[in-house]
């Protein structure tokens, strides 16, 4: 079977979403944690008593501050607090934001490699032998299509005799 650009890159997804990654809406939610606590470790304790409250969350003045980096998140934090995070903090999102740098990485360049070998194959059987161990996520082979069609004679003649054209003058059967 002829493999088509949608079919490869469907191989390509498959295979990718069984494959383990870190998973980054974890790492970022980590973020957002130290930089809240981070930022609550400096406020007045007033302010921290709001905050623990979601009833009286929304009371308190927020600013937004977004992560730099791959984390591409951003988060609340309590306006009374200064701009910048602690040194401390800022190293802990470091880390976190070089942990999904690198499982981005990784992830690319399995999908580069992977796209590199699919797009080289132009059948399912030349893709398989290629990466066996990979087969599973291949479409099934399609059944040999049948070329012999039924042959279908007076198909004109059927139709004047059903009144085509409609409104016109009649065809010749």
């Amino acid at each position: 079977m002829k493999l088509t650009n949608m079919m490869r890159d469907a191989y390509i997804s498959q295979v990718l979403q069984d494959t383990p990654s870190a998973d980054i809406e974890t790492l970022r939610d980590k973020a957002c944690a130290i930089a809240i606590e981070d930022a609550l470790s400096r406020a007045p304790a007033e302010v921290k008593k709001l905050w623990k409250s979601n009833t009286l969350r929304p009371w308190v003045a927020t600013k937004w501050h977004a992560f730099r980096g791959n984390l591409g998140h951003s988060v609340y934090l309590p306006a009374c607090v200064d701009e910048k995070l602690s040194l401390e903090a800022q190293n802990q999102i470091a880390e976190l934001d070089s942990q999904v740098r690198a499982a981005l990485m990784t992830r690319d360049e399995l999908r580069r490699k992977l796209r590199a070998v699919a797009y080289s194959c132009t059948t399912r059987k030349q893709l398989a032998d290629a990466l066996p161990e990979f087969e599973k996520y291949l479409p099934a082979d399609e059944a040999k299509v049948v070329r012999s069609l039924p042959v279908v004679t007076n198909v004109v003649a059927d139709f004047v005799k059903a009144g085509w054209p409609k409104g016109g003058a009649n065809a010749k059967a």
